[in-house]
């Protein structure tokens, strides 16, 4: 390749600002380890807007070495169905000291 590198396009301007952040509030984390490696898990309870109905939404988050593992659920039950599940088939999968 010859030349300096150019940066990357711009998004096109019809694709508009973002839209407005989420306003959620933390109803509980819990700090805990998956698999050996450091984890949280959180629930986030999120009013309705006009892009997205209010609901709740679970997360767990592992940092395996400097990997950074993130589950996430959403729905109008706290907690979203089926999370636990789904959270626990994760299978991290060390490749490498």
């Amino acid at each position: 390749m010859t030349g300096p590198l150019e940066p990357p396009p711009r998004a096109s301007p019809a694709w508009g600002p973002p839209p407005p952040a989420a306003k959620g509030t933390l109803l509980s984390q819990t700090p805990g380890t998956y698999q050996g490696f450091p984890s949280a898990d959180a629930v986030l309870s999120f009013p309705a807007s006009r892009t997205i109905s209010a609901g709740d939404e679970q997360l767990r988050i592992v940092l395996a070495g400097h990997t950074e593992f993130d589950v996430i659920a959403d729905g109008p039950a706290n907690p979203p169905k089926q999370f636990v599940q789904f959270a626990k088939s994760l299978k991290i999968i060390t490749h490498a000291p």
